[in-house]
């Protein structure tokens, strides 16, 4: 009981700081677009993926520093630890500095010649860019100063700073907009903010290992582990969010960056819901790393619980959304909003949906050292994907880019399923009942893609949510888990 109290806590100390920031969001996209026009929003939109991909530009460094730290430390050895924290960290800041020339170099022609956007606003998105460039390597770096955090199991200190990065992300642009409402004001607020976070992500990472910290220090003998680790990695994360991020950019060259804001809402709604399982992979997968080896058992009963969690979690929120899709889009953003994004909510939930538990198959396959098998698999899917994506947006607007994105992400999460089931036969055992339990909420998701009348669609989530709610708790919340719930909430009443 006290271990699953334990790993629970983890998980919701995750949560807390991956799902809080969808709240904060759902009240600024409608004060932003309306404060910026929805052109400049479409700007932001892709100012924010901008940083979401080069976070991931580390080579795979962020991920090997939390798992060699962690195995260092656990054997005792601080100085070794400390010295492959040095290395990695160090490697992170020349990688940021790249990551920032990328993206000052060819802002001029980003703004001017592959984004379809007004002529007037052309110098003040390159102005726009040039700033975003400038947080590059505190963005790169930071992800390496939460690899040690993590690696010390401190998933509170993690999930804080993990909420005030959320959370501001969205208020510092909204905070700036009665100065002027323009791309430099908000981009310079996401600058500032960055330097915040970098600065307390610092001071935690070297409470936990000062030894690490004062000096830029390369020990050569970590060079070829930290790079043969990440060299995989280095793969899935460039590959691996072109195809997650930059369907916008196509968007945004093809048909214009009013269409990427119209695209942009569905699109950080759905996919900022599979934070859930992102915070229950990241506890996860040192988890997976440690008993997939030793007690393959313990591990497959690890990965269909986190299966059966995320479902849970995931599918009555996504089939809410999607059922109730042209009401809600109405609420929140107006009719325009609805009529043009309904159909593009529909298609990315059922896709965010398969996406959601393939970070748990991929969390399973990581801490197996297979890096190679999800490389391999991104090379594979690349370039159907954008010839699809392609076709599909040029058939059918954001609508085919929405059913381009969700076909490529349930394709990948049925092959994560199927490499998953190659690291043991307990493995493959375990992942059966979830994937047939996948395939029904999936299905119920993207039900009003097909039959989208009004009274059909209440009545399904007024009958639908209260069943499925006693089928979760019945049938898939063991015992255990029942008691601990029961007695966190009896806590709590207290």
């Amino acid at each position: 009981m006290r271990a699953a109290g334990r790993l629970s806590g983890n998980i919701l100390w995750n949560l807390a700081g991956g799902t809080l920031p969808l709240a904060v969001g759902l009240v600024a996209f409608p004060v932003l677009l309306q404060g910026l026009g929805v052109e400049r929003f479409g700007i932001l939109a892709i100012a924010w993926l901008l940083v979401g991909y080069f976070g991931l530009f580390d080579m795979g460094l962020s991920r090997a520093l939390t798992q060699f730290v962690a195995e260092r430390i656990g054997a005792g050895e601080r100085e070794e630890a400390a010295a492959a924290a040095s290395t990695a960290l160090s490697l992170m800041w020349g990688l940021g500095v790249v990551a920032a020339a990328l993206t000052w170099l060819p802002a001029p022609w980003l703004a001017g010649e592959l984004l379809a956007m007004p002529a007037g606003l052309r110098q003040e998105a390159t102005d726009a860019f040039h700033l975003l460039a400038l947080s590059l390597p505190l963005v790169v770096h930071t992800a390496g100063l939460r690899g040690i955090l993590e690696a010390h199991h401190d998933f509170r200190a993690a999930s804080m700073l993990r909420l005030f990065l959320g959370v501001t992300t969205f208020i510092a642009p909204m905070a700036v907009l009665p100065f002027g409402g323009d791309l430099v004001h908000a981009v310079s607020a996401l600058l500032v903010v960055r330097g915040v976070a970098w600065i307390l992500h610092r001071r935690a990472a070297r409470a936990h290992m000062p030894e690490a910290f004062g000096r830029v220090a390369i020990d050569r003998r970590w060079l070829k582990p930290l790079l043969g680790f990440g060299g995989w990695m280095t793969i899935t994360n460039i590959v691996g969010p072109l195809m997650v991020y930059f369907d916008r950019f196509v968007i945004g060259a093809a048909l214009s960056v009013a269409a990427v804001g119209y695209y942009t809402a569905p699109y950080e709604i759905v996919t900022r819901l599979t934070l859930v399982t992102t915070a229950i992979a990241g506890v996860l997968f040192p988890l997976f790393a440690a008993h997939w080896r030793r007690a393959p058992q313990e591990a497959a009963h690890l990965l269909q619980r986190g299966l059966v969690h995320s479902t849970i979690l995931l599918a009555p929120a996504l089939a809410f959304l999607s059922w109730l899709a042209p009401e809600l889009l109405t609420l929140w953003l107006g009719p325009v909003h609805a009529t043009e994004g309904a159909a593009v909510l529909r298609l990315l939930a059922v896709g965010a949906f398969m996406n959601g538990l393939a970070q748990i198959l991929f969390a399973l396959i990581q801490g197996a050292g297979r890096p190679q098998w999800t490389a391999k698999l991104h090379l594979a899917e690349a370039l159907p994907y954008w010839l699809a994506l392609l076709w599909l947006l040029d058939r059918h607007g954001i609508a085919g880019a929405a059913a381009a994105w969700s076909l490529r992400a349930s394709i990948d999460a049925l092959a994560l399923w199927w490499f998953a089931g190659k690291v043991a036969p307990e493995i493959r055992a375990a992942t059966r009942a979830p994937a047939w339990l996948a395939l029904a909420a999936s299905a119920i998701i993207g039900v009003p893609l097909l039959l989208d009348v009004t009274a059909y669609r209440y009545m399904a989530m007024i009958v639908g949510l209260p069943l499925f709610s006693w089928f979760a708790w019945s049938r898939l919340i063991t015992l255990p888990e029942r008691d601990w719930l029961a007695a966190r909430l009896a806590r709590r009443g207290r």
